[in-house]
């Protein structure tokens, strides 16, 4: 026997087939008394039937509780949950921007999303300063949040730690606050971590890696030192090995971030290089020999960024010529030079075999780099020529670069989609006028022109002309006709880049602007813009 309608139209328990059957075949007779009285137009009312209002609202309550989201199966809202808050929460939130909206719709959804783990299992913990709840409540309301994931050991949460509190703020005591985020979040949790980002005071970093908890379930770790003003410190205190993180402690760790920590010694960390398959290195430079030990056994990466120390010179000498075979998976590689090591045209020297290699970026900061002036980069040309790469987007940020070295690298990578230069008007760096006209195929001795699969342009030209002229030409060669050996006529394959940004060291004149307009008319993007610093012919 159904319970009263009334009842049902304002509960949200699921009901049984037979019940929604039989609920169907009632709503069905109320619709046909509706239909019934609406043909009698105004005729006299039958004693026995209901009135027109009465069906109305019995008909209204039939459709609340036959709606489809309410006929949902718990599996299939659960999933659906879960799509519409598929990033990590922020904390602390706001209602409507978390799964805590979902809990104030009815009581079937706060008890479907409640059951849901993966709503609560990815947070962003952010102290800050005008935060509507000081460290200690954020910390409290993260613990209430993964325990409402805690479905079985096995149920893996991620967590994020922002640190955005003023350096020098005393008022909140941030190191002690911190160290509570560890004592009674990642440290208890430990095993349930699949993803761990740690935005550190110095003093708590150091402490926390020195602890001897594991992490047997960790895939991907960041950790971000910080420092306050003036703090001179060089990295973690000491020698001592990490013990947190190493093969024993973190056996399935495949995503390895530091920032910051400024005379890194990676040997400390012993990671399960093996399976690392993600390593950036953002302001953390290792030495010249750490750093090829690191390639050479990183035989799954896939993608590595490595900063070389400034205090590293006297390596380049004794550095082993051994070749190291990188990892074929590798497809992304960025590294930074300074100019105190001498080591940008011989780092490369050892390096071979990159058949998986897409993305090259070198980079060396301007201040770093003014007595290297005309490198030929023979070390990083060596490279290329015996590895097997199909480079396809090249950032060279060297302003020493020779404007030979500049082309001998061009010619070297056929492959080339992006080539991007330094944004300087040193004769070294910037985009040679040779290249251009190579590029365009009226130059290098030879008709036809380099790169043809280039697509994006950046860097610095000496005379705008020049790069209008060369996209005028590959604009013509991407869309004219081309005749083979045999006359048979077929499209030339060569691409027209779509993409150009340049600084340029002379200014524009009305018939540049002109061709400019014609260029962007034809579905070019191109940023030029007159350079403050004055060129170097």
């Amino acid at each position: 026997m159904l319970p009263d309608i009334q009842k049902l139209s304002i509960s949200n328990d699921t009901l049984p087939d037979d019940e929604l059957n039989e609920l169907r075949a009632r709503r069905r007779l109320v619709r046909q008394n509706l239909d019934a009285i609406a043909d009698n137009g105004r005729s006299a009312p039958v004693p026995s039937r209901p009135s027109r209002k009465t069906l109305q609202a019995q008909l209204n309550a039939f459709d609340l509780i036959l709606s489809p989201h309410k006929l949902l199966p718990t599996e299939l809202l659960s999933q659906i949950f879960v799509a519409a808050y598929p990033e990590a929460v922020y904390i602390p939130t706001q209602a409507r921007c978390s799964p805590l909206v979902l809990c104030q719709v009815c009581s079937r959804w706060r008890s479907v999303a409640l059951a849901t783990p993966e709503l609560w299992a990815n947070v962003i913990l952010r102290l800050a300063k005008h935060a509507q709840l000081d460290p200690l409540e954020v910390v409290q309301v993260t613990k209430a949040w993964f325990k409402r994931s805690e479905v079985t050991e096995a149920s893996f949460i991620s967590l994020a730690v922002l640190n955005q509190l003023p350096a020098a703020w005393e008022e909140w005591r941030v190191e002690e606050h911190f160290q509570s985020v560890l004592d009674q979040l990642v440290i208890p949790l430990a095993p349930r971590f699949r993803t761990l980002q740690l935005s550190l005071p110095s003093p708590c970093m150091r402490a926390f890696l020195s602890c001897t908890t594991t992490f047997p379930n960790l895939r991907r770790l960041s950790l971000r030192m910080q420092r306050r003003t003036g703090n001179a410190s060089m990295g973690p205190v000491g020698t001592k090995p990490v013990a947190a993180f190493n093969r024993a402690a973190s056996p399935r760790l495949t995503d390895f971030e530091l920032v910051g920590f400024l005379g890194a010694n990676m040997d400390r960390f012993d990671l399960p290089l093996a399976f690392v398959t993600r390593l950036i290195l953002t302001n953390s430079p290792v030495s010249h020999e750490q750093s090829h030990a690191l390639l050479k056994n990183c035989r799954a990466l896939e993608e590595c960024e490595i900063a070389l120390a400034w205090f590293d010179h006297h390596l380049q000498a004794n550095a082993t010529q051994t070749l190291i075979h990188l990892s074929p998976h590798l497809r992304s590689l960025t590294v930074e030079f300074h100019h105190s090591n001498h080591i940008v045209c011989s780092w490369f020297e050892p390096l071979v075999s990159a058949p998986s290699l897409k993305a090259l970026s070198l980079s060396c900061p301007d201040n770093d780099s003014w007595h290297l002036n005309n490198q030929p980069l023979t070390g990083f040309l060596g490279f290329l020529s015996r590895s097997e790469c199909a480079i396809e987007v090249l950032h060279a940020n060297l302003t020493f670069m020779s404007p030979q070295a500049t082309i001998a690298i061009a010619q070297a990578l056929p492959s080339l989609i992006e080539l991007q230069l330094p944004m300087s008007p040193l004769l070294q760096g910037r985009l040679p006028l040779a290249l251009l006209d190579m590029i365009a195929g009226i130059g290098g001795g030879s008709p036809t022109p380099i790169l043809p699969n280039l697509k994006v342009i950046v860097g610095h030209v000496a005379r705008l002309p020049h790069m209008l002229q060369m996209l005028e030409k590959r604009w013509e060669l991407a869309n004219a006709p081309h005749r083979d050996g045999s006359g048979v006529e077929s499209v030339f394959i060569v691409s027209c880049p779509d993409y150009v940004m340049v600084e340029h060291s002379d200014s524009i004149t009305p018939k540049e602007a002109s061709r400019v307009d014609s260029l962007r008319a034809k579905g070019i993007a191109i940023q030029a813009t007159k350079s403050e610093k004055q060129a170097t012919y």
